[in-house]
Order: C-alpha cells, then sequence, then structure tokens
C-alpha cells in the first residue's frame, strides 16, 4: 500500500509463533470491512475473511491495514 493512502487506515500487526509440538490456525473476518494485507506469502481469503495455518516450530507476522469508517 502506499504510504500517501494511509489517511483513513488504520495498521494492525498479529505475531504469532507455534512451538515442537503445536500448530496454528488463524481466521479472521472482517466483518465487511474494507482491508488491505501487506504480505499475502502464506495468506488466503474469501470475501472479507483472511486465513493462514502455521505448522510446528514456525512463526508468522501478519500486518494488515483496515479502513477506519467514521461512527453513524
Amino acid at each position: 500500500m502506499d504510504s500517501t493512502d494511509l489517511g483513513n487506515w488504520a495498521k494492525f500487526k498479529i505475531c504469532a509463533k507455534t512451538g515442537e509440538l503445536g500448530a496454528l490456525a488463524l481466521d479472521l473476518n472482517f466483518m465487511g470491512n474494507d482491508f488491505r494485507i501487506e504480505d499475502t506469502d502464506g495468506v488466503h481469503w474469501h470475501g472479507d475473511e483472511v486465513c493462514f495455518d502455521l505448522p510446528g516450530n514456525s512463526q508468522k507476522e501478519l500486518v494488515f491495514w483496515l479502513m477506519d469508517k467514521p461512527s453513524a
């Protein structure tokens, strides 16, 4: 995303790490809100839901931007 487009966008970062015996499946639902993801490697989405899986002994950082809409 170009830095000139960030006026109405809020930035979020999720860091996930699994141990030797663990695994993780993370699903985020943005409930119809506009969003952008910085690095889509290993990430897939369906509509407004973003998903990624982590096998054991791995880590992932997901940085996303969410449109900041004024309250009605």
